[in-house]
């Protein structure tokens, strides 16, 4: 489910999820930090943007030949 993480630099951070019924935010911390942990894993997980474009231009290939 997609989602955007408001860091703010007075206030808390806030996260907005957007869901089959539209989107909503959240305030609490719990919720906020779980989504920030996902954030921090796919983020560690991601190729650089240089590998992303090789990965993708393999795959290109891969499939139209």
């Amino acid at each position: 489910m997609p989602f955007t993480l408001l860091a703010f630099q007075d206030a808390p951070t806030v996260l907005h999820a957007d869901g089959p019924q539209g989107g909503r935010p959240y305030e609490t911390a719990k919720t906020v930090a779980a989504a920030q942990e996902t954030y921090d894993r796919l983020r560690a997980d991601a190729l650089s943007p240089a590998a992303s474009v090789a990965r993708m231009k393999d795959m290109s290939k891969e499939h139209t030949t």
